[in-house]
This record gives structure tokens, C-alpha cells and sequence, in this order.
């Protein structure tokens, strides 16, 4: 990250914290500084690529954003989620079915994201991921996006057991027929976790802990240690955030 332009930085802030009066006491104040100081990583050059949609989903939040962006000095695109889950990886021996990856992929492909980024190099990534649907590699998510590898794996790996444990159910709700099974995953059914694999899967799933100043959530081993890669990296954000306003220290420490 290059010597950080405080005047610039701080002009930004104010303009982005008044986009984002219309979400004062309907949004998480957590999530809307995490996602300002992100845009922020993004105008300083500590994050590559900063993106809106996949946390806060406001439409009119994510247009003021935009227009912001482009004012000072961001380039901004909209494409398609980005997405790089192994759907060809083997969980425990077996691949998740064909009509399940399609039918998950179709989902995805519903929704939208706004890309923001700086550099030219950043640009050339982002048109070349959103070319191909929006499927990059896990190296190529954690380092267009700014986040440690590790924990982007990891974020993956929590998925691919979530998909698992829904197969699981599928196939025991739907007595192992696809016809009942493509049923159960369309209708809005109540399918309960019943043996201690899925428990255990489900339960893996949805264990996160985000980064402190970091819109990453953590892996077991970045957990445990106090110097690995988010520890290292979310403590340059603390300083981007410190260096900008003490507003937004104090929102994400709470």
C-alpha cells in the first residue's frame, strides 16, 4: 500500500458516510463502516478489488456508492457474482451431483455485484473474471479481493460441507430419487439435520469469525494465531480505518 493520502481518503469518507444516512438504524453500523472502509482499502491500494452486493444489499446503498466511487478517481463495473467453489472437488469420496451443481450455479447466476478497483492490472482481472461468468480460481478470489488465501479456502471448504450436508438430506427426504430430491430443493420444506454427520457439517458451515477491520472471515488457523495473515493484514486495515477517522475504529470494535 502506497504512503496513505489522508485529505484524499478522509474526502472520501465524508462522502460515502453521507450516502449511507438513509440506513442510520436500518442497517448493522458494523457492516456499513466495514463495507465504507472497504471501498476505502480499494482508493488506497490495500485492497485490489472491493465489491458491494454480497454484504450489504441495498440498491439505492450500492448505487450512491458507485457513483461516488467513480468521482474519486475508482473504476466501477457491474457483473455477475464471483464464484470459485470446487464444484468438481470429491466430498468424502463422492461428487456432488450434476443437477445439484446446475441448479445451485442457476441460483447464483440470478444475482448481480458491483466491482470497484483502482489500478489498470485490477481492471484487466476483474473484465477477464466477469467474462467467464464470474468463475476464478480460490488464489485468484483471495488475491483480486485483497484477503489471505488460507481463508478463502477455508471459506470454501465450509461450503462444500454445507453442500454436502443438503445432499445428505435430499437423498434421505427424497428416499435417494433425483425426481424427489429436485422437489424438496426447489419447494420451501423443512428438512432437519438428523445424524451426527450433517449435525456436524451444518454446524461447521456456519462456525465463522470474521477478521477484526477485515470483511473476511477467518480460518481455524488464523483463529489461533495473533501474527498469521489476518492478523497481519486486518491490523492494516485498523490503521487505513485510524488514519481516515476514529468513527470507524470505533464501530468495527464493538
Amino acid at each position: 500500500m502506497a504512503a496513505i493520502d489522508k485529505p484524499k481518503l478522509r474526502n472520501a469518507y465524508k462522502k460515502i458516510k453521507a450516502s449511507a444516512e438513509p440506513l442510520v438504524g436500518v442497517g448493522d453500523p458494523a457492516e456499513i463502516s466495514q463495507e465504507i472502509l472497504d471501498v476505502l482499502a480499494a482508493l488506497s491500494g490495500l485492497k485490489p478489488v472491493c465489491v458491494l452486493g454480497r454484504g450489504l444489499d441495498d440498491k439505492g446503498w450500492i448505487a450512491n456508492v458507485s457513483d461516488i466511487a467513480a468521482t474519486i478517481g475508482l473504476h466501477v463495473a457491474g457483473g455477475p457474482l464471483w464464484d470459485a467453489m470446487p464444484w468438481a472437488a470429491t466430498f468424502r469420496g463422492t461428487k456432488l451431483p450434476d443437477w445439484y451443481v446446475d441448479h445451485c450455479r442457476d441460483e447464483l447466476a440470478q444475482h448481480r455485484a458491483v466491482y470497484i478497483w483502482r489500478t489498470q492490472a485490477a481492471g484487466s482481472a476483474v473484465q477477464i473474471v466477469n467474462a467467464s461468468g464470474g468463475k476464478l480460481s480460490i488464489a485468484d478470489e483471495a488475491r483480486l479481493l485483497g484477503f489471505p488465501e488460507c481463508c478463502v479456502a477455508a471459506f470454501y471448504q465450509r461450503a462444500l460441507r454445507y453442500h454436502g450436508a443438503t445432499i445428505s438430506k435430499l437423498g434421505r427426504y427424497g428416499r435417494n430419487d433425483e425426481k424427489q430430491m429436485r422437489a424438496l430443493m426447489e419447494g420451501e420444506g423443512n428438512m432437519s439435520p438428523s445424524t451426527e454427520q450433517e449435525i456436524a457439517d451444518l454446524q461447521a458451515a456456519f462456525a465463522i469469525q470474521p477478521a477484526p477491520f477485515g470483511s473476511w472471515n477467518m480460518c481455524d488457523s488464523c483463529i489461533a494465531s495473533d501474527a498469521g495473515p489476518s492478523a497481519n493484514l486486518s491490523m492494516r486495515y485498523r490503521e487505513l480505518a485510524a488514519a481516515v477517522d476514529q468513527e470507524i475504529v470505533a464501530a468495527l470494535s464493538s
